[in-house]
């Protein structure tokens, strides 16, 4: 079934609001201005959207201050861009009224000069750790964009820099929302939309604004008879590429504790069926994500 983050849906009761409020109000001299003025509102309440359903979601912690680090594109990659989507949460995150301090980005850019690293560094999630820690944050909030109809779909994390996720149990860990592909998004972006989109199709899961596959049917893998007989256990990881339908399609091995177990984990995870992944517009998408395996004796 394909869904929709509750987030965006957010975002377009708050657009319809603001489009009603501002509906007939400007003259034909104005409505250049006001054109784009609707679009960086439009952008605004995109970003107000994702803000509040991360405070709905926001475990108490005990955080007292957190910062936000740059946005990454797909697979990892910076540019400005990335910065210039931070400072626009950041600013929806002031405006939200949440009883955390907000440590200035500014702090931010001088820690990392004053280390000579460069802002996608903090794509690591153990240097960002140290550097929100030497910052005085306990907690720190990264996103990511990617490629939606007409706009970005964007995740949004948030870890405590003492370990573990700052939502509330039970809930997911990772919001999922929209922001508008205006005009004035895409000088910023300084390329097309779809150059955002994977070559291969593949689409990285928790990115972006991309759901999570996760396995629906998943029997377990059968044993060789070697490794039954010498009693071997284990785990074989895999990289697994899970199509619209959620079928594996392609498994690669990337580590396994005993080489007898990869043809069984690949034969088994063939088998499973998945509930795909799904993007922020809630239709269903090819990605590539790593398994686990694991062979038990009981």
């Amino acid at each position: 079934m394909w869904t929709i983050s509750r987030s965006f849906l957010l975002y377009l009761l708050l657009a319809v609001i603001a489009g009603a409020a501002a509906g007939g109000q400007e003259s034909s001299q104005d409505r250049p201005a006001a054109s784009q003025s609707s679009s960086t509102n439009k952008v605004a309440l995109g970003f107000q959207a994702i803000v509040h359903e991360l405070r709905i979601n926001l475990s108490n912690g005990g955080a007292k201050k957190i910062i936000v680090l740059d946005f990454s594109g797909p697979d990892k990659t910076w540019s400005p861009f990335s910065a210039n989507l931070a400072d626009q949460f950041a600013d929806a995150f002031k405006q939200e009224g949440f009883p955390w301090e907000l440590i200035d980005r500014s702090e931010l850019a001088a820690r990392l000069e004053a280390h000579r690293l460069s802002p996608k560094a903090m794509f690591d999630t153990a240097a960002a750790k140290d550097i929100a820690r030497e910052l005085g944050a306990e907690a720190f909030v990264w996103g990511s964009f990617g490629p939606a109809e007409n706009g970005l779909g964007i995740s949004l994390h948030c870890l405590f820099t003492a370990d573990g996720v700052c939502m509330q149990p039970g809930h997911y860990p990772v919001i999922r929302g929209k922001i508008p592909f205006t005009p004035e998004v895409a000088a910023q972006l300084g390329s097309p939309l779809e150059s955002l989109r994977p070559k291969d199709g593949l689409f990285s899961p928790a990115e972006g604004g991309i759901s999570n596959p996760s396995c629906v049917e998943c029997p377990r893998p059968d044993y060789t008879a070697e490794a039954r007989r010498a009693k071997i256990t284990g785990t074989v990881v895999l990289e697994v590429a899970i199509d619209e339908q959620g079928r594996a399609k392609k498994v690669t091995v990337l580590n396994s504790s005993w080489p007898g177990l990869e043809k069984k984990a690949i034969e088994a995870v063939k088998k499973w069926k998945f509930k795909s992944g799904i993007d922020v517009d809630g239709n269903p998408v090819s990605v590539l994500q790593k398994d686990e395996v694991t062979f038990n004796l009981y």
